[in-house]
């Protein structure tokens, strides 16, 4: 698929998942897929601001142990 705007992101990520095969699991990953694009194109989240919170989610998950 050729993406040619932003809402056809959202649809290949999601024509994507349709490879898997448990339907619950398949439910459950599309929707954050599909509220973070909204979220997105909401704000108009710029690719610095983007890699900054990815960068500050795994220091989120470098932080998790057996307690928290």
């Amino acid at each position: 698929m050729i993406v040619e705007n932003q809402k056809q992101v959202t649809e290949a990520v999601l024509s994507e998942l349709q490879r898997i095969q448990d339907p619950r699991k398949r439910e459950i990953i599309s929707a954050p897929v599909r509220h973070l694009h909204d979220f997105a194109r909401e704000v108009k989240l710029t690719e610095d601001e983007f890699r900054q919170a990815c960068a500050f989610i795994a220091e989120l998950g470098k932080r998790t142990n057996e307690t928290h």
